[in-house]
């Protein structure tokens, strides 16, 4: 399942944004498509650019509510109506998530995260990158100041 909402209010159609002339969407769809691990790809979205991307790049597509395409929406809500409009999954079958901004990612990566879900026989894996130290430096807007995120007293 690659979530992809046509609208975003921190950057206008991120997904469609490119790197090397793909955008953010193909590149995913195509790590997706070179797993042999995936059996069945779908493009969930509200934009029919969006939409007629993943059908021009042979995937299937799900409509998503406006309901889901507002504000940041948390991706269990996405899965539940993913599920409740394709019906056709079965208890063994897992969802492999896949988000358009994770460019970096790519089939190896996916291939080890799901070859490490079957080995390891659990329910579900997130994938996480070790953050260096400089995160906790990172500072926050509020009412025209700058504040640090961290109070540095608490992080010792």
């Amino acid at each position: 399942m690659i979530p992809a909402k046509g609208i975003s209010k921190s950057i206008p159609r991120k997904n469609l944004a490119k790197i090397n002339g793909k955008s953010l969407l193909e590149l995913t769809i195509t790590s997706a498509k070179r797993s042999r691990l995936i059996k069945e790809i779908f493009v969930s979205s509200e934009a029919k650019k969006i939409l007629s991307i993943a059908n021009k790049l042979g995937v299937k597509f799900v409509k998503r509510s406006t309901k889901y395409s507002k504000g940041n929406i948390e991706p269990k809500f996405l899965v539940f109506e993913f599920l409740k409009k394709i019906k056709h999954v079965n208890k063994q079958d897992f969802i492999v998530y896949l988000q358009p901004t994770s460019p970096l990612r790519n089939t190896r990566h996916i291939n080890r995260a799901i070859n490490k879900i079957l080995k390891k026989k659990k329910k579900s894996l997130t994938s996480v990158v070790e953050a260096d130290n400089k995160f906790y430096k990172s500072l926050v807007v509020k009412n025209d100041n700058i504040y640090p995120i961290f109070n540095e007293s608490k992080l010792t």
